[in-house]
């Protein structure tokens, strides 16, 4: 069991922190869309990102900021975002 749990809340995060990079510019609702790539891709990669959160430190915060990076690299992976630039 981890210590880390990923949420529709840390996609939207990280979709907000890479609005620039997101490949399909029709997309207005990131509510919406953070829900639908939860489900599609993060859900079934979530012990990839917990382990991430974990392998980033004691702290909360850099627990966070772990997990957004792989949500943002998984995104990557599956041509939601670009990388950054």
């Amino acid at each position: 069991m981890s210590a880390f749990e990923v949420t529709q809340a840390d996609v939207l995060t990280v979709l907000m922190n890479n609005r620039s990079n997101i490949k399909d510019t029709s997309q207005r609702n990131l509510d919406a869309y953070a829900e639908n790539l939860f489900e599609e891709h993060i859900l079934m990669e979530a012990p990839r990102v917990e382990d991430a959160a974990l392998a980033s430190g004691n702290s909360i915060g850099n627990q966070t900021d772990g997990a957004h990076e792989e949500i943002r690299q998984i995104l990557v992976e599956n041509e939601v975002l670009t990388e950054k630039t």
